[in-house]
């Protein structure tokens, strides 16, 4: 799988978007790197898997969903994807984390992730350049879209890269 990370500190926002085949084990190192990232405390979680292929077994939905480390100080976490099987695997996670205190919904549309996470200029700038900064790194995964690849980048409350 690959991975774009876009942090925003002043939101105490975090916009991940995912593409390839699912899988565990790298679902697994992506909560790991999340868990070691600096964050402002009650961090909030949009993670856009509408380009993960989710044709896998449940079983390997599972173990992704009993994987998070306890350190992930996470307030909220919005799964969101574009297919039904799709949403109904992110429901499966989302009801694990639940059990572990966690605050997990999955939604079919980035808009309703946006508005339950409650990100205060979620409509404005922000938005827009993590989008920039995903279409860039998703175009540049390379010829193995199933390989692990990860880019993280921090922007600025205006939209800028730090």
């Amino acid at each position: 799988m690959r991975f774009c990370v876009v942090q925003v500190m002043e939101l105490g926002g975090t916009f991940v978007r995912s593409s390839g085949r699912f899988n565990a084990r790298d679902m697994k190192t992506l909560i790991e790197s999340l868990s070691t990232m600096e964050s402002s405390g009650d961090a909030q979680i949009l993670h856009d898997m509408r380009l993960v292929d989710f044709d896998v077994r449940v079983e390997e939905v599972i173990e992704t969903g009993r994987a998070a480390p306890e350190s992930l100080e996470i307030r909220k976490l919005a799964l969101v994807s574009g297919s039904a099987l799709g949403f109904g695997m992110l429901r499966v996670i989302a009801s694990i984390r639940e059990n572990f205190n966690r605050t997990v919904k999955a939604f079919r549309t980035i808009p309703e992730a946006l508005d339950w996470l409650d990100l205060p200029l979620a409509g404005l700038t922000i938005p827009e350049a993590v989008d920039l900064i995903f279409d860039e790194q998703i175009r540049c995964n390379g010829d193995d879209p199933d390989g692990f690849g990860m880019v993280i980048q921090k922007l600025g409350g205006d939209g800028s890269v730090i």
